[in-house]
Order: structure tokens, then sequence, then C-alpha cells
């Protein structure tokens, strides 16, 4: 038996929301390694581990038919972070989530641009609505980034040795 799927493109005024790709993994991969990994688990040493975050944002779209978009700027076809919805077995709860891996690219709107997109598309695509982000506490970056969007913090949890917010963002209107 084959399955079929269909995967979505969205574009914006300065970004291409797409699939993973092979070619994504050096700009991926150096993020990784990064002292910009600090909210997300610490940078990542092991190359095979990093393989592994990877292959994961890629699977999130065969094994659940959603996952994080590659944000790639239209202008230059660099790719420059990512987001979308995220579900790994290991969370409580879809959330929403996103990264911007190169510092050039931070602080120019494109986590908000790639993530309204990403957003709008769960939405209309699958219905979703007040989506969670889950947000290291310390993650003062993100956290603007949340209330930008309209989501609320909604309460403070503690996951092993993790204290993040959950930031909820508005139903759709």
């Amino acid at each position: 038996m084959s399955r079929s799927f269909t995967f979505p493109e969205l574009k914006t005024e300065r970004l291409t929301l797409r699939l993973p790709k092979m070619e994504d993994f050096a700009a991926f991969s150096e993020y990784q390694k990064s002292d910009r990994m600090t909210y997300v688990g610490g940078p990542v040493a092991s190359a095979e581990q990093r393989y592994r975050k990877f292959s994961n944002l890629a699977g999130q779209w065969i094994l659940r038919g959603f996952g994080p978009f590659i944000f790639e700027r239209n202008d230059t076809g660099e790719p420059i972070g990512g987001g979308g919805l995220w579900f790994p077995a290991t969370h409580p709860e879809l959330e929403i989530g996103w990264a911007i891996w190169s510092a050039d690219a931070e602080g120019q709107g494109y986590a908000f641009e790639g993530v309204s997109a990403a957003r709008d598309h769960a939405r209309t695509a699958f219905g979703l609505d007040a989506l969670a982000s889950f947000i290291d506490i310390d993650n003062e970056r993100s956290i603007r980034l949340a209330e930008k969007l309209g989501a609320k913090k909604e309460e403070t949890r503690v996951q092993e040795d993790w204290t993040y917010h959950v930031y909820r963002h508005p139903a759709f209107l």
C-alpha cells in the first residue's frame, strides 16, 4: 500500500516557508553547535545528534502530516531558520515554535513574518486554534516575539530540568 502526501509551500513578502531539504543541514548544524541553542537544550556537539535533530524536522511531516517549515529568504535563497507545528512524542501537546539560525538574520522581523504565516496555515489547513508555544523562562527574545504575535502567558511548567512558560496564541479571528 502506498501513501500520498501533499506538502505545502508558503510565500510571504520576504520568505518562502518550505519543507527541510538536505542542503539546509549545514546552516542547521552550525546553529545547533552554537551558543544560540542556549534556551533549547544547549549546543549539540555530536554531528550524529545534529543530523538526528535535523531528520526529526522532516520526520514530523511524514509521521504527523505537518511540521516545522524552513524559513528561506526570497532574495538570497538562504535558509535562516524555521518554525511551525511541532509535536514530538515527548511533548505534552502540539506546539508552534520557531528558531532563527543565523545571528545576521535576527532582529529583522523574519521570525514574526514566518511564524505568522505558519500559524495562519495551521489554522486554515487543520482548523487548529489557541496553539501553545513553550518558551524557556529566560528567553526574553522569544517571549517578546510570542507577545508580539498576540500570545499570552498561561502558566509556567517544569519538565525534568527545564522550566518554561506556556504561551497561548489567541483564537483565530
